[in-house]
């Protein structure tokens, strides 16, 4: 399943799921639902449940989400102490539950998260971003990856361990717009664009083996990258 804003200044959400062969449906509006940021952040609990999260229109900084149960989507609605933001939220399903992450809202560059839409609490500790974090969710853990804060563009984790945080650590490389996050197999990749004018698009495994750029450097982006694990083996 797709779910993306219109392009320009077309706010409204669609979706569209893919067949078995590969085409995709129709598009179809999900419902009334919009934004004005082009990240919409989503998340399956590998079955039929899915929820996806994203800022409002206009000047509505606060974060919406909506359920996907196997026919069609929920209503909109605001997670408990109506959080809000100004980039992308994140989300990720770890032992059965949700878990959403997201950079405040304004001069606020504090990460903020949340288990199944309840209260809001900060992450990590001394965790603040200019840019929207990543979740990464594994059998061994949940990551939280985020660029730091300001003119820090070093690349920083943690992991939610028994209902909380650990210290923040520093990882290799460094970003202007945040990072992606996966688990792939045993292995938690991350995958960034590089640092001002470097448009190179660059991964690091395991938060601390060397990072490398994707195809020597040949890809470029000028924004943040997704990274997702499939079951393909060849393409």
């Amino acid at each position: 399943m797709l779910i993306w804003k219109g392009k320009n200044a077309d706010q409204r959400l669609f979706w569209s799921r893919a067949h078995s062969d590969g085409s995709w449906r129709d598009q179809q509006q999900v419902r009334y639902f919009a934004t004005n940021r082009g990240g919409i952040g989503a998340a399956s609990d590998g079955s039929l449940t899915a929820r996806a999260a994203w800022r409002g229109a206009d000047d509505d900084s606060r974060i919406w989400t909506a359920g996907w149960y196997g026919d069609g989507w929920s209503d909109q609605q605001t997670p408990a102490d109506a959080p809000r933001t100004e980039d992308r939220p994140a989300l990720a399903f770890h032992n059965g539950r949700a878990l959403m992450a997201w950079r405040g809202a304004g001069p606020d560059q504090t990460i903020w998260f949340s288990e199944n839409l309840g209260p809001q609490r900060v992450a990590g500790g001394l965790a603040a971003s200019t840019h929207g974090p990543a979740l990464a969710a594994s059998p061994q853990g949940l990551f939280l990856v985020w660029k730091g804060s300001g003119n820090d563009a070093g690349i920083w984790h943690a992991e939610f361990q028994n209902g909380r945080w650990s210290a923040q650590r520093p990882s290799p490389g460094g970003t202007s717009t945040g990072p992606s996050a996966a688990h792939v197999g045993n292995t938690v990749i991350t995958a960034w664009k590089g640092v001002g004018a470097d448009a190179r698009m660059w991964t690091c495994r395991n938060f601390r083996e060397p990072q490398i750029a994707v195809a020597d450097g040949a890809f470029g982006t000028s924004d943040t990258p997704a990274i997702v694990s499939t079951f393909v083996t060849q393409l």
